[in-house]
């Protein structure tokens, strides 16, 4: 079981990432700072604009109040002045009317010998009159032409100031909104900038914590697996105990017994010291109960060596293997073993020969029913061709990829595994991909398999 634990490389580069970002934090402090001394300036700018803009206001209001005031002061000295002039020209028609009718009547006495002694005649009054209305016409056009150019030209002085003022309100105005505008934007980098140096910060701080926290798991995983491995020796050496503990007791049994019953020396092995149970639980041992098996199989005299003379016997001890299993060990055979078929996955169904037993009959050789001429045709595969190559085509035999063996047969080589197809015969003819699949489950098949798949086994692999 492993853990993983945080490699002094990858600190390293949390250190160097940390030292990056206080780089970077330096930087963007800088920057703050310059941002911060453009923003006094530009404030005193716009400062400065506020006070022109504030004068510029009391200006166009004083202008505005001049013209309000000559526009009032002129109507009314053009009311004042018109009102006088329709006066005078009243009196100026009436004397008009007079003249003319004093005209009318010199005309009808011109002709008169009296016309030239009349002292009408020459009338200084008339042509004073007629001076007067002149000067008056005259008086009146000069006022007007001189009041029109006069006011025209004031107001086009007037229109062309307030045209400016409201040009320069207008730039002033824009000029406030940049700088408005600037400011925001120089706010909002500026809380940009914080805002990354706290997710700097936390970020480092995350990593720190992640850290830590892997530590802590390792350390707490660690010592789960330790407990773990703790229970299960205690448990191991517990059940051997208890195992040694009813040894003893069977022997102490064994020993009343002979000296109680001197003739029953050859029954003891059986009575008195009966077959090792396997349960199957955690901290058994497959390979001691296996041990405690072949041990009672050899005192109870059952010859499992091989050979087709002691197959009765092997079935035998097969049997008895599978009466002495209980509890977990017995519902694996039962779900996993029982009724299977044995596949030899390296070895092919073209080999000429009847069944397994006939395999590790062949012997060594080049010959096309030889282990080398075979291998060399190849029908073999995997670790069995492999040994071949080692051992030599023209020295190995059939007993070197069969086991033989019974107790520590190695099924390895020929690739064996339980499968639930039909058999089929070495000599089926097939060759390669096709396999040798034999009938039944053997009793060193068993046997290894309760050393090699055994779920205890299987757990501690």
């Amino acid at each position: 079981m492993a853990f993983w634990r945080l490699h002094p490389k990858q600190i390293r580069t949390c250190e160097e990432y940390k030292a990056e970002l206080k780089e970077e934090n330096y930087h963007l402090r800088s920057e703050l700072q310059t941002e911060v001394d453009s923003n006094h300036q530009n404030e005193k700018q716009i400062r400065d604009l506020e006070r022109e803009y504030a004068r510029c206001e009391r200006k166009i209001q004083t202008l505005n109040g001049e013209i309000e005031r000559l526009e009032n002061t002129s109507e009314e000295e053009i009311e004042k002045y018109v009102s006088d002039l329709e006066k005078r020209l009243e009196k100026s028609e009436e004397q008009v009317d007079r003249l003319q009718c004093r005209i009318r009547t010199i005309s009808s006495q011109k002709n008169t010998p009296e016309w030239r002694n009349s002292p009408d005649l020459y009338n200084p009054n008339i042509n004073l009159e007629m001076a007067n209305i002149t000067e008056l016409a005259n008086a009146i056009d000069g006022y007007m032409e001189n009041r029109t150019t006069t006011r025209d030209i004031l107001i086009d002085q007037i229109k062309r100031a307030t045209r400016q003022v409201c040009r320069k309100e207008n730039i002033l105005h824009q000029a406030l909104i940049c700088e408005q505008r600037r400011r925001y934007y120089a706010k909002a980098e500026r809380d940009l900038a914080i805002t990354r140096r706290d997710l700097a910060e936390a970020a480092m701080g995350r990593i720190r914590n992640a850290h830590h926290l892997q530590r802590s798991r390792g350390d707490v995983g660690l010592l789960v697996y330790n407990q773990d491995r703790l229970y299960e020796r205690y448990e191991k050496w517990k059940n051997k105990t208890h195992a040694k503990r009813q040894n003893i007791l069977n022997l102490q049994e064994q020993i009343f017994a002979l000296q109680n019953n001197p003739p029953n020396i050859q029954q003891i092995g059986i009575i008195g010291y009966g077959p090792p149970i396997f349960y199957g639980r955690p901290g058994e041992d497959p390979e001691d109960w296996l041990r405690e098996m072949q041990r009672y199989i050899i005192a109870s005299r059952i010859n499992v060596a091989p050979g087709a003379g002691q197959a009765p016997r092997r079935e035998e001890a097969f049997g008895l293997v599978v009466s002495c299993l209980a509890g977990n060990a017995l519902n694996w055979y039962n779900t996993r073993v029982k009724g299977k078929n044995w596949r030899c996955n390296n070895l092919s169904d073209n080999l000429g020969v009847a069944d397994l037993n006939a395999v590790r009959g062949l012997n060594a050789g080049n010959d096309g029913n030889q282990i080398g001429g075979l291998n060399t045709a190849g029908e073999f595969q995997g670790k069995a061709a492999a040994k071949i190559g080692r051992i030599g085509a023209g020295i190995a035999t059939g007993a070197d990829i069969i086991p033989n063996g019974t107790w520590d047969e190695d099924w390895s080589i020929a690739g064996g595994e339980l499968v639930d197809n039909a058999p089929v015969a070495p000599n089926t003819g097939g060759s390669l991909p096709a396999v040798t699949i034999a009938p039944d489950i053997k009793l060193g098949q068993l046997l290894y398999l309760f050393r090699t798949a055994y779920t205890t086994v299987e757990h501690l692999k």
